[in-house]
């Protein structure tokens, strides 16, 4: 009968250690993804801003993470809160912010999965655009949604979250390896 309790208690211990272990991996998982997501943005923005200026005149007006700011703000009744000098930084960081989040979850969603996938990351990048900007924003009625936008800004964007995920993808396995 000891033998049994013996057993059953080295069994448990080793449950609970497997069980820490799975839980470090993921939180580890997530925040190198919130550092990649946060890494990757800046590259992103570069890009965005780049092909924006390629644009026809009439199709280089405000970002998206801008008319989003605007639009989130002028729905929360929140009157002209963006107004310069404020405006710019607070809608850089809330762009920043939203590319850890995203990549946060990316980690949760790969917690472990071997090896960089620039596809991976590129598919995951689509989702993030698409689920965004085909789903969310025209659901919430924003100026940013695909359905609002012509097929120049809609390529800029998609190119630019495209890049966001194999940029993030490479380097939440590139902080991995350090």
């Amino acid at each position: 009968m000891a033998e049994a309790s013996e057993n059953s208690d080295e069994l448990i211990l080793q449950m609970d250690d497997f069980a820490m272990k799975a839980e470090r991996r993921i939180e580890n998982s997530m925040a190198r993804g919130a550092v990649a997501g946060l890494v990757a943005t800046a590259p992103m923005t570069a890009i965005m801003v780049t092909l924006k200026n390629m644009l026809p005149p009439g199709q280089q007006y405000a970002l998206p993470p801008a008319q989003i700011m605007e639009d989130v703000a002028e729905s929360a009744d929140l009157g002209p809160v963006l107004v310069p000098p404020q405006k710019e930084p607070i809608i850089w960081t809330a762009h920043y912010a939203y590319g850890s989040l995203m990549g946060l979850i990316y980690g949760a969603l790969i917690n472990g999965r071997p090896g960089r996938s620039v596809s991976r990351g590129m598919a995951y990048g689509f989702g993030v655009w698409a689920a965004n900007y085909m789903l969310a924003l025209p659901t919430a009625n924003m100026k940013a949604s695909v359905h609002r936008e012509p097929a120049g800004r809609n390529a800029m964007m998609l190119v630019s979250h495209l890049a966001w995920g194999a940029i993030m993808d490479y380097c939440s396995y590139e902080q991995a390896e350090v």
